[in-house]
């Protein structure tokens, strides 16, 4: 038993070195993955240094019995708390970077990192309850035998590692062949298309936002409509191409691929134009997807997937749950992390990585704050619980707020049943003297309160739940704000 003992320090001692060497290897990586998982901002310098360290400290008390107990406890407390931070994301609909093994290996939080990890857990958990007089033998005092068993094990432990790594390194190098193999069909056929009224790739619904509603043709007969397209209970990934575009061409096995992966828990949908036998040919050559046809962009523009390929995540509920994904690296990314996501991927979501000006504040909840509106009434954290609130962040001196200001004023007048409560953080009380009966405004001339509720730029707003939890990023812009409200006819 002593040996077995042995073998289980000996493996999570290479488990949290393996961990806080990754994590020392990328701290800009540590950094991130600490902010996505709710971690005051102004502690994530330190803990993006101390985490690692503390886990190899913990490392090397288990490679002595006398230390190895102190070592497990503190394994079991890091293993649980982490558990219990990767519950609480899934549990939020959130999939963030878990960043485990920092540079070594980093997926999204799923069900199987969970597993992993409670497998860990029992490991330590064992040494644990052994107590200081159980930890096993000293390495220097093993036989022969028992030495031979444990290179054994290394070893074995190794070449499985390896060729992890190895189908790790060969999916990246085919990848890589795909991506020069479309570089070569591009370069042959002239696929570069100049568009400069499609924008920046960077645009999109913001995520939370309500998928706008349409009816378009189907390729295969009939016409198909948002309410149709939900009435299954499932999310779909929406990929917006074109049978010109030599670029979705090449993407086309994939998205096969991606489906088989799906196995129906997703469903897919092609968004495209142009002749219908073209895109047949082009995107059903082995799976029968369900081919949607635009006559004039009228979905594209609005989701504003401008450019082809572009890919975004829909919820079972309508609503927007990953960025717009434009290009093959970029979707490839996306698809293969909501296939890694597995059953929990329905309830995730997908955010890219890019760097934005507004904390991502999806899945938590509202930080504590209290304020006094015009009418003198507290307005806090926790009167935002029991309804929906749409927090608008507003300026007196914003030329967007006044263009928006009477199509919000007519919203709020004639607001339809079960629609949001809203609060309205401006640096004035002019500009909206009309709107005071109708939403709550609060005065927050600093833009204080609106900065820590992570609103940036005006207009900007963000939707709360009735549990007082962020269930939208911050959407900038009066076209992004009533897409948070599915009103695509206003603004756009």
């Amino acid at each position: 038993m002593d040996l077995v003992i042995l073998i289980i320090r000996l493996a999570l001692a290479a488990i949290f070195f393996v961990a806080g060497f990754g994590k020392l290897s990328d701290l800009d990586a540590g950094r991130r993955s600490l902010i996505s998982f709710g971690v005051p901002p102004l502690i994530v310098p330190v803990m993006a240094y101390v985490l690692p360290i503390v886990e190899i400290a913990v490392s090397a008390l288990l490679l002595w019995p006398g230390a190895s107990w102190p070592g497990a406890v503190l394994a079991s407390a890091m293993l649980v708390t982490f558990t219990a931070a990767m519950l609480y994301q899934l549990s939020r609909g959130n999939s963030p970077d878990c960043n485990c093994f920092g540079a070594v290996h980093s997926e999204p939080v799923s069900a199987a990192a969970i597993v992993r990890n409670l497998v860990f857990l029992a490991a330590s958990a064992i040494l644990v309850f052994r107590a200081q007089g159980g930890q096993g033998t000293e390495l220097a005092n093993l036989t022969r035998d028992d030495s031979t068993l444990i290179f054994a094990f290394a070893a074995a432990a190794i070449a499985l590692l390896v060729l992890i790594g190895q189908r790790r390194i060969t999916g990246e190098i085919a990848q890589m062949s795909k991506r020069l193999n479309l570089i070569e069909l591009m370069a042959a056929e002239g696929g570069a298309v100049r568009r400069d009224e499609a924008g920046s790739p960077e645009d999109g619904l913001p995520i939370g936002a309500m998928f706008p509603p349409f009816e378009l043709s189907s390729a295969a007969g009939g016409t198909v409509d948002l309410a149709s397209i939900l009435s299954d209970g499932k999310p779909f990934i929406a990929f917006f191409v074109s049978p010109t575009c030599t670029p979705c061409g090449a993407l086309a096995p994939e998205i096969d691929r991606w489906a088989g992966e799906l196995d129906g828990r997703v469903r897919i949908l092609i968004v495209s134009s142009g002749d219908v036998e073209a895109n047949i040919a082009k995107f059903n050559t082995v799976r029968d997807h369900l081919i949607l046809i635009e006559n004039d962009r009228e979905l594209s523009d609005v989701v504003m997937a401008k450019w082809t390929p572009s890919a975004v995540f829909v919820g079972a509920d309508g609503l927007v749950r990953s960025h717009v994904a434009v290009g093959d690296a970029a979707i490839t990314s996306m698809a293969e992390r909501i296939i890694a996501a597995g059953e929990d991927a329905p309830a995730a979501v997908f955010a890219d990585d890019r760097e934005r000006p507004t904390k991502f504040m999806y899945g938590q909840p509202v930080p504590q704050f209290s304020v006094n509106d015009v009418a003198g009434k507290v307005v806090d954290d926790g009167s935002l619980r029991g309804r929906r609130s749409l927090l608008v962040f507003w300026s007196s001196t914003c030329p967007h707020c006044a263009e928006m200001h009477d199509d919000l004023t007519d919203w709020l007048s004639a607001k339809p049943d079960g629609a949001p409560s809203v609060h309205i953080f401006t640096n004035s009380i002019d500009t909206l003297n009309g709107v005071a009966d109708t939403a709550t405004v609060i005065v927050d001339p600093e833009h204080e309160t609106a900065g820590e509720l992570g609103m940036y730029g005006t207009p900007s707003a963000v939707m709360i739940d009735e549990n007082g939890v962020f269930v939208s990023e911050t959407a900038v812009g009066a076209g992004n704000i009533w897409a948070l409200l599915g009103r695509f006819d206003i603004n756009r």
